[in-house]
């Protein structure tokens, strides 16, 4: 027979009671139990020999709460839309009010969510966090995100059952500013993930950047998606390697506006990154901006030199436009636009 002190961490809990149990097994709490004095027995007598019970008193026992039953599969569902299609959920704690705490911690994902629902009440409240930096795991939050704030339906589908294990629409009220950075957050993450499939890297988003670093990316996704970028330039210079025809077809198009199309590579920095991509660049009206002087110094430069050329917007406005676009191949002397 032993008797001692009880407690659930540092606090002392008197008799181990049923309810003490229960309470111990609802928040996942061990009972220590410190043996301060001991006797053995024969029967209803006691035994002269207490040798045994002296190595046991001043011992500590540990009772382990009962564990809570394994995790299961879920997915989360806003609007009949699925935001995450498997996640391992598994209760963590029970409160006396009827709540009861829900979490993926036994999952190997990189973010950990945390329910706390009440079914008592109906109270239902999540908790996301974002553990890995993958833009990919940003860009599925923010969108989970987004469907929750716009007041969706959401749903805590258990997966082998086929049923709700919650259903509850989501109350969150939230300006229309914050819905417009919310969506300007979902676009960019977008695009910075296509950057990064196209050329096969990682890019890390720095905690802070500028809105050119935003326009960039917008930019860059754009231009290797297909479409087509334009907008307005005032003055382009380059340089041109002179050829055998040069001279001639400068000179049968001094008289009118025409357009001009560069043809090679640029390259982006994209938060420490330089990507190169192959691109086409159409001015599509221009004209010298001194054309006798080119003719004068085609006059005494030799094949193969290379002679400076100012553009102007060929029509009387004082900006022209331009066209960017992917290049399919790259012809002619590539040189690198740095954008």
């Amino acid at each position: 027979k032993c008797n001692g002190r009880a407690y659930i961490g540092d606090r002392e809990i008197g008799n181990v009671t049923p309810a003490i149990i229960d309470y111990a097994n609802n928040h996942q709490l061990p009972i220590r139990l410190v043996v301060e004095d001991a006797y053995k027995c024969l029967g209803t007598h006691i035994d002269p020999q207490q040798c045994e019970v002296e190595e046991i008193i001043g011992e500590e026992y540990l009772l382990p709460p009962k564990p809570f039953p394994e995790a299961m599969a879920y997915s989360i569902i806003i609007d009949d839309v699925t935001y995450y299609e498997y996640i391992l959920l598994r209760t963590k704690e029970r409160f006396e009010d009827g709540t009861v705490v829900f979490t993926n911690e036994a999952q190997d994902l990189p973010f950990r969510i945390t329910i706390r629902a009440n079914p008592l009440t109906g109270n239902v409240n999540f908790t996301f966090a974002i553990t890995g930096r993958s833009n990919s795991h940003h860009l599925k939050y923010s969108r989970f995100l987004k469907a929750a704030r716009s007041n969706g339906r959401l749903k805590v589908h258990h997966l082998e059952r086929d049923k709700n294990l919650l259903e509850v629409n989501c109350t969150a009220a939230e300006s229309g500013e914050y819905m417009e950075r919310l969506d300007s957050e979902i676009a960019f993450l977008e695009n910075v993930i296509v950057i990064e499939r196209y050329f096969g890297i990682t890019i890390d988003i720095p905690e802070h950047f500028t809105s050119e670093d935003v326009e960039l990316v917008h930019y860059v996704a754009d231009i290797i998606q297909g479409k087509e970028i334009r907008n307005g330039w005032t003055k382009y210079e380059t340089s041109m390697t002179i050829e055998s025809r040069t001279k001639e077809n400068i000179t049968a198009s001094m008289d009118k506006p025409y357009s001009l199309t560069y043809v090679g590579s640029a390259t982006a920095n994209i938060f420490g990154h330089n990507l190169t991509y192959p691109f086409i660049r159409t001015l599509l009206s221009v004209k010298l901006e001194n054309p006798e002087k080119i003719i004068r110094l085609l006059e005494i430069l030799d094949e193969g030199d290379d002679i400076k050329m100012v553009f102007i917007p060929g029509s009387d406005t004082v900006s022209g436009e331009y066209v960017d676009r992917l290049g399919d191949t790259t012809t002619g002397k590539l040189t690198n636009e740095v954008i």
